[in-house]
Protein backbone atom coordinates (compact mmCIF):
# COMPACT_ATOMS: atom_id res chain seq x y z
CA UNK A 1 0.00 0.00 0.00
CA UNK A 2 1.67 3.18 -0.91
CA UNK A 3 0.69 6.85 0.82
CA UNK A 4 0.27 9.29 -1.88
CA UNK A 5 0.11 13.07 -0.45
CA UNK A 6 1.47 16.35 -2.14
CA UNK A 7 3.89 18.03 0.23
CA UNK A 8 1.14 21.18 0.31
CA UNK A 9 -1.15 18.13 1.61
CA UNK A 10 1.71 17.39 3.97
CA UNK A 11 1.84 21.09 5.52
CA UNK A 12 -2.07 21.89 5.40
CA UNK A 13 -2.39 18.47 7.87
CA UNK A 14 0.26 19.79 9.74
CA UNK A 15 -1.44 22.89 10.26
CA UNK A 16 -4.72 21.41 11.51
CA UNK A 17 -2.75 19.37 13.85
CA UNK A 18 -1.43 22.26 14.84
CA UNK A 19 -4.16 24.69 15.06
CA UNK A 20 -5.84 21.79 16.88
CA UNK A 21 -3.19 21.35 19.59
CA UNK A 22 -3.24 25.05 20.35
CA UNK A 23 -6.94 24.54 20.95
CA UNK A 24 -6.78 21.67 23.40
CA UNK A 25 -3.86 23.04 25.20
CA UNK A 26 -5.87 26.30 25.70
CA UNK A 27 -8.73 24.44 26.97
CA UNK A 28 -6.08 22.70 29.64
CA UNK A 29 -4.64 26.11 30.59
CA UNK A 30 -8.43 27.13 31.48
CA UNK A 31 -9.19 23.70 32.98
CA UNK A 32 -6.02 24.60 35.29
CA UNK A 33 -6.49 28.10 35.71
CA UNK A 34 -9.99 27.06 37.65
CA UNK A 35 -9.30 23.73 39.07
CA UNK A 36 -9.28 23.30 42.64
CA UNK A 37 -6.08 22.34 44.48
CA UNK A 38 -5.25 20.34 47.30
CA UNK A 39 -4.57 23.29 49.02
CA UNK A 40 -7.34 24.94 48.02
CA UNK A 41 -9.88 22.68 48.95
CA UNK A 42 -7.86 22.19 52.67
CA UNK A 43 -7.90 25.82 53.15
CA UNK A 44 -11.80 25.65 52.59
CA UNK A 45 -11.88 22.85 54.91
CA UNK A 46 -10.25 24.72 57.81
CA UNK A 47 -12.44 28.05 57.24
CA UNK A 48 -15.39 26.07 57.80
CA UNK A 49 -14.15 24.07 60.68
CA UNK A 50 -12.98 27.54 62.08
CA UNK A 51 -16.41 28.85 61.27
CA UNK A 52 -18.30 25.73 62.87
CA UNK A 53 -16.39 25.85 66.35
CA UNK A 54 -16.78 29.77 66.60
CA UNK A 55 -20.66 28.87 65.88
CA UNK A 56 -20.33 26.11 68.53
CA UNK A 57 -18.79 28.84 71.09
CA UNK A 58 -21.57 31.10 70.42
CA UNK A 59 -24.36 28.80 70.91
CA UNK A 60 -22.57 27.66 74.30
CA UNK A 61 -22.17 31.32 75.19
CA UNK A 62 -25.63 31.75 74.44
CA UNK A 63 -27.13 28.69 76.55
CA UNK A 64 -24.65 29.65 79.27
CA UNK A 65 -26.29 33.34 79.22
CA UNK A 66 -29.79 32.40 79.07
CA UNK A 67 -29.19 29.74 82.00
CA UNK A 68 -28.16 33.07 84.51
CA UNK A 69 -30.59 35.29 83.05
CA UNK A 70 -32.96 32.85 83.98
CA UNK A 71 -31.58 32.05 87.26
CA UNK A 72 -31.32 36.02 87.97
CA UNK A 73 -34.97 36.86 87.46
CA UNK A 74 -35.84 33.81 89.73
CA UNK A 75 -33.36 35.28 92.15
CA UNK A 76 -35.33 38.95 91.27
CA UNK A 77 -38.46 37.59 91.95
CA UNK A 78 -37.71 36.73 95.06
CA UNK A 79 -35.83 39.35 96.10
CA UNK A 80 -39.15 41.73 95.21
CA UNK A 81 -41.33 39.62 97.46
CA UNK A 82 -39.14 39.73 100.29
CA UNK A 83 -38.50 43.81 99.96
CA UNK A 84 -42.14 43.37 99.88
CA UNK A 85 -42.71 41.57 103.45
CA UNK A 86 -40.32 44.06 105.26
CA UNK A 87 -41.20 47.11 103.59
CA UNK A 88 -44.95 46.32 105.10
CA UNK A 89 -43.55 45.76 108.94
Amino acid sequence: MEIVGTQNDFLKFKDEIVHYLLKVQNKMDEVVKNMLTKADKQEIINRMDTFAQRSEDHDNKVLFHNHRINDLEVKTTDHESRLTRLESK
